[in-house]
């Protein structure tokens, strides 16, 4: 049995659709070469401009709601809207919609394309709204609002289409929000925010792993809000979901058909980077990143494993192929997991360790948090010792005066979901009122 997720439907008459799909028609012409590099808003305010010069005789309620045709997503835009939908699932037509909610789980919409023709209508729009203007049976597109986009067709997808639709939180979480849903304790977060900041000198490098919609690049979002005002972030990504607007000295960087993350990995060593962030490494880009470290860089990233064991031999393994002696350049590993509660979706933190000496052709690995299942919390487990004496040995504070920092921080961070201090802007101010 699924969860129901039921909207209200967006319902335009015969005579507006007609209507509506010419002026479309003649829109998209007109400024299909543009529309990649519009905001949904500016999307619609040049559809308003644009039925607005064609001088046609219609109502301001029939131009915002031609507006509203012509620059949405047709029967979707409730689930575009919703915050709290991560995925949208499109399988045929006639049969029902389905999502993926952040609270719910997966769930059947009362939403249903009538006719393939419609589905096809919105492939084009899609296609059109992120210029991917392409024939081939798999189109993977990112639309102007960050939102990322899988189509298969025939014959790759057997004799209907399959759209599969990943959205991003508008308002990004912060350790705070990660703290007060469970997902990590303040003490465990306290811990990590050293390791991110390491007293401005000695930030650790961090791989974040789990496997899909446990929350990888929520965490990596939540952890570099730590950075300090001056850093110099580099983020290179297949798809843009690292969000960090707050740092006056980001580059922003993509992969493209010619370009790959391997390439921008090796170009971000000229770029006086003091951090560089990979957002999902999955190839032959390990190895150049492995090199960053190496040669001092600080670096975070992602990766698809579900312990820290499996990590490090997914690292070691082809097509990362990151030799042995290299792996201890990683120096923690975080690993997060997508547990079903009922019918809730929750995300935890399951293993925190840190990567140790190397002996022989295995690699030590410190269990210092762990997930108790029974408890159902994050739980304290042996002392980070490579960690915390890394970092005063490049810092100069002594380890005794580390332990005492990570337990003020874990004081501040519990003042902060105290007071809900856990909007963006207001938490990366008050921890750099902090440094």
């Amino acid at each position: 049995m699924f969860n129901e997720y039921n909207v209200k439907e967006i319902v335009f008459t015969e005579e507006e659709k007609l209507k509506f799909s010419t002026l479309e028609d003649r829109f998209i012409k007109k400024f299909s070469n543009i529309l990649p590099t519009l905001t949904p808003d500016e999307r619609r305010d040049m559809v308003i401009r644009f039925i607005l010069s064609e001088d046609i005789n219609m109502s301001n309620d029939e131009v915002s709601r031609a507006a509203d045709y012509i620059s949405n997503y047709g029967i979707l835009q409730p689930l575009f809207e919703d915050d709290d939908i991560e995925e949208i699932l499109i399988s045929d037509a006639q049969k029902p919609v389905f999502v993926i909610h952040r609270k719910l789980g997966k769930c059947k919409t009362n939403i249903e394309f009538r006719y393939k023709e419609s589905i096809f209508k919105l492939i084009e729009k899609i296609k059109i709204f992120s210029g991917e203007m392409t024939d081939k049976p798999i189109i993977n597109a990112t639309l102007p609002e960050g939102i990322r986009v899988n189509i298969t067709l025939p014959p790759i997808s057997f004799r209907r289409p399959a759209i599969t639709i990943r959205k991003f939180l508008e308002k990004q979480p912060t350790i705070i929000d990660l703290i007060k849903n469970g997902t990590m304790t303040s003490e465990a977060s306290a811990f990590l925010w050293l390791c991110v900041d390491g007293f401005g000198v000695a930030s650790r490098n961090i791989i974040i792993s789990g496997g899909i919609g446990s929350g990888k690049t929520t965490l990596l979002n939540a952890l570099l809000m730590f950075s300090r005002e001056p850093e110099r972030i580099v983020s290179i990504e297949d798809t843009f979901e690292l969000n960090l607007e707050y740092m006056d000295d980001w580059i922003r960087m993509k992969t493209t058909e010619n370009i790959e993350m391997e390439d921008l990995i090796k170009n971000s060593l000229r770029q006086r980077a003091d951090r560089i962030v990979v957002g999902e490494v999955r190839g032959r880009e390990a190895y150049s990143l492995a090199a960053a470290m190496n040669l001092g860089h600080n670096c975070m990233g992602t990766i698809h494993g579900n312990t820290a064991k499996e990590t490090i031999l997914r690292m070691r393994s082809p097509p990362m192929n990151v030799p042995i002696d290299m792996i201890n350049v990683v120096h923690l590993i975080v690993v997060l997991k997508r547990f079903m509660e009922g019918s809730k979706t929750i995300r935890r933190v399951i293993e925190i360790r840190e990567v140790g000496h190397i002996i022989g052709d295995v690699v030590q690995l410190g269990n210092i948090y762990e997930y108790d299942n029974e408890e159902k919390i994050l739980k304290f487990r042996n002392f980070p010792a490579t960690i915390i004496s890394s970092i005063a040995m490049i810092s100069g504070v002594s380890e005794k005066n580390i332990l005492n920092e990570i337990r003020i921080r874990e004081n501040v961070l519990d003042f902060m979901v105290r007071n809900n201090i856990n909007e963006q802007s207001e938490f990366v101010q008050f921890i750099r009122k902090y440094y």
